[in-house]
């Protein structure tokens, strides 16, 4: 494994651990029913990753790919760079959120509107 996958892996790692104890400390969600609901659908695209993850066809082509890569030390480090940034603006964004955040289409209780940080930025459509 090259050096920019295992920086890559490593940053994935430190940012899936700081997701999973960041949401300990979340509001809880004012409707439980959302849960339910949304079971089917998460076990359809747990069952999808599967799928897909053990197809030989993918297998090969990821092979194949990687056999005939061949990066620039300036590519390598570009993309460590744009998958700091990535995990950098997500983990802000989190931060700023705080115990508001949430599943998408999830209503928390005492919901607060966060208008700092990343969230400051606003976004009008054009008219």
């Amino acid at each position: 494994m090259s050096l920019y996958r295992s920086i890559i892996a490593a940053l994935w790692l430190l940012f899936i651990a700081y997701w999973a104890v960041a949401a300990v400390g979340a509001k809880r969600n004012a409707s439980r029913r959302l849960w339910g609901g949304g079971i089917g659908l998460r076990l359809v695209l747990i069952l999808t990753i599967a799928v897909a993850v053990r197809s030989p066809s993918l297998r090969e082509f990821l092979a194949e790919t990687q056999r005939t890569a061949s990066h620039s030390d300036t590519l390598g480090w570009a993309g460590v760079a744009l998958c700091a940034l990535g995990f950098g603006l997500a983990i802000s964004a989190r931060w700023y959120l705080g115990r508001n955040w949430g599943m998408p289409m999830s209503r928390k209780e005492q919901p607060e509107l966060v208008t700092s940080g990343p969230y400051a930025m606003g976004w009008t459509p054009p008219p």
